[in-house]
């Protein structure tokens, strides 16, 4: 299938940013408290322009890489668009949480086996001390850029910018393993502006995101494209959007909202606030696109949520599947049949195995699986059998794809090229789906096949069954696949929450597996909502589910298991203590006593109490403050102020 035809754009990204800066247009961003304030386009190329200045004469220039590592939208952006200006390949990277876990994908970046050249960060004052003491502790060593810095000079005169492709490089994922480089052009970026305009009929729109701004999702879909279309656009904290799902509303609302999106996991977050939403009030009729991308479209999920939200003035058809990659520059596939009360855009399916025939069920039977649409402009699409052969419509297949909007290859990494790109050119996504009346069906990652006894089950379709279960949680769930050491065959282990802690039946999870997949999970695990490791736009991250089970880290969470030994924790001499953690209630404590309370709920007149979230700022009149975690000198000053307003400090009591 091939999309309309999209003229190669004959601007760039700092041409866009000229333009925008020539409207009344901006960015209102949302902080993790709440508080909001607005960048225009004009300010953020003024901003941009003193950052690029200053990076050029620290000697940077084309050729040379910097990391923008910084925990604030506004931050990053001006860090990246510095970057563009003067030819500089900007690597943004917000702080992962955990910082000093081994998944940061900094450690990765500035160690012995990065794919960069240089070893520069542009960052924050704020981050400054937090990422070098982490350094230096993994003896890695950096240049530490400092924004404020960059910010006080003088802006590059417009006649001396000089922008060079590649314009942006962005992190896999890491879902599937070692993050790679994608390295996006000016081509690339502008064609998928100009495609999605085309696509959706896009003219001085208002968008709002709120996730990642380090992710294509956040950054390319939301920033970039409306950037260069000079659109209004809305990026708000991760945090504290996910602290009440329902401010997404308050703030569709509140700005007039007219194009969002989200990956599955977040319709399903509001659909949750259900008793709250029959209670409010919001005009969501000026919202007439809602991308779904970046994970399963569910056809439950979303036609509760548009159920939910019809009394609020929100369209029947705003929703939109939509499909992509950080390697084609986000969404390139899109589906406009995705209707209230309808299910014509479902197909119901018993067998998806590659390489043959879909096999149909009859609706409510078997798994469903959304269309996610026909190529946009600039895009072709195929569907080919495991000898590179175009497949028939209704035969499973491997998605690959060329076009205006993909990259030409990963950054220094001529072997991932190869695994990536067919001889002819076209990208090969890592997808698997077929083919119907021209319209793509997704049935899920090839990596994400279960192997089992010499049958191959798609792992979104055990999961669409599991999810149907009374009780399960929406979103929660994972088909993982673990071998024994003496096995030649995986086994199934079914990961899942509740809607309520123990609400759903592991025997009635089974019984659904082996009903509709004649197959049978070794073990069944339940997980809180809050505990699934997921990617920035909210993936699964299977393979750190599977290592977990293996290592034994849920063997206390095992609700089904049917055969003995597998998730056990690792054996252990019969001297050796394994400790076992266990949550309790928090101690009573009388007000007199001298405690600092962290999180979760302080007893009744508890005279100190601090949440984490935001920098330290001292105790506020009745003795509340927040302060950030793994910041030593946040931890250090906060301590200090307690124990000066209580004279002293007994406890300090972690109460979640």
């Amino acid at each position: 299938a091939r999309g309309p035809l999209l003229t190669p754009p004959s601007d760039d990204l700092a041409d866009r940013l000229r333009k925008a800066a020539a409207t009344d247009r901006g960015i209102p961003l949302v902080d993790g408290e709440g508080r909001a304030y607005r960048m225009t386009y004009a300010e953020l190329l003024t901003e941009a322009s003193r950052v690029a200045a200053y990076l050029r004469g620290q000697g940077l220039g084309h050729g040379d890489e910097v990391v923008v590592h910084a925990a604030a939208a506004g931050d990053v952006f001006v860090g990246v668009w510095a970057c563009v200006l003067i030819g500089v390949l900007p690597v943004p990277l917000t702080p992962a949480t955990p910082y000093e876990g081994a998944g940061n994908p900094l450690w990765h970046l500035l160690g012995p086996d990065t794919m960069l050249t240089g070893r520069t960060v542009l960052t924050t004052k704020a981050q400054r001390d937090t990422t070098a003491e982490a350094l230096g502790r993994r003896g890695l060593h950096a240049d530490l850029l400092l924004l404020e810095t960059a910010r006080a000079g003088e802006p590059l005169p417009a006649g001396e910018a000089a922008p060079r492709s590649p314009a942006l490089m962005l992190l896999t994922s890491g879902s599937t393993g070692a993050p790679k480089g994608v390295a996006l052009s000016h081509r690339n970026l502008v064609s998928l502006a100009e495609s999605v305009r085309a696509e959706f009929a896009l003219e001085g729109e208002v968008s709002l995101n709120w996730l990642g701004v380090d992710h294509v999702g956040g950054l390319v879909q939301h920033h970039i494209r409306d950037l260069c279309l000079a659109h209004e656009q809305v990026h708000v904290d991760t945090g504290w959007a996910l602290g009440d799902p329902t401010r997404i509303l308050d703030l569709l609302d509140h700005y007039r909202v007219t194009v969002s999106w989200m990956a599955n996991f977040g319709f399903n977050l509001i659909n949750e606030q259900a008793g709250k939403i029959a209670e409010g009030s919001w005009d969501l009729s000026p919202l007439k696109v809602w991308e779904n991308g970046g994970e399963a479209v569910t056809h439950e999920g979303n036609q509760r949520f548009l159920a939910l939200l019809a009394p609020h003035g929100l369209r029947p058809d705003v929703i939109k599947p939509v499909f992509g990659m950080t390697e084609t520059s986000s969404a390139v596939i899109a589906a406009h049949n995705l209707v209230a009360g309808r299910q014509d855009y479902v197909h119901w399916l018993s067998d998806t195995r590659l390489d043959s025939p879909v096999r149909r069920s009859l609706p409510g039977e078997g798994s469903p699986f959304a269309e996610v649409g026909t190529p946009m402009a600039g895009l072709a699409l195929r569907v080919v059998d495991a000898g590179g052969q175009v497949c028939p419509e209704g035969v499973g297949g491997r998605i690959e794809v060329s076009g205006l909007q993909v990259m030409k290859g990963y950054y220094r990494n001529p072997e991932a090229d190869a695994d990536a790109f067919t001889a002819d050119g076209w990208l090969r996504m890592g997808d698997c789906g077929f083919m119907v009346d021209g319209s793509l069906v997704v049935t899920g990652r090839e990596k994400d096949v279960l192997i089992i006894n010499g049958l191959n089950y798609a792992a979104r379709a055990l999961e669409n069954s599991v999810e149907a279960v009374p009780g399960v949680r929406q979103g929660c769930c994972a088909a993982v696949p673990v071998r024994r050491p003496d096995a030649v065959t995986d086994d199934l282990v079914v990961f899942y929450s509740s809607t309520e802690p123990g609400g759903a039946d592991a025997t009635a999870i089974e019984s659904a597996l082996i009903s509709e997949h004649s197959l049978r999970p070794v073990a069944a695990v339940e997980i809180g909502p809050e505990e699934w490791p997921r990617t920035a736009i909210g993936k699964i991250r299977r393979p750190l589910l599977a290592a977990g089970f293996q290592a034994g880290d849920f063997a206390d969470r095992i609700t089904l298991r049917r055969r003995s030994g597998l998730g056990d924790r690792t054996t252990v001499p019969a001297w050796c203590f394994v400790p076992e953690w266990n949550q309790v209630a928090a101690p009573a404590a009388s007000p007199a006593r001298r405690v600092l309370w962290l999180d979760g709920e302080p007893p009744a007149g508890a005279a100190l109490a601090a949440r984490s979230g935001a920098p330290f700022e001292g105790f506020d009149e009745e003795g509340g403050a927040r302060f950030r975690t793994g910041h030593a000198k946040d931890l250090e000053a906060l301590l200090e102020a307690a124990s000066g307003r209580l004279g002293g400090l007994d406890a300090v009591v972690e109460a979640r």
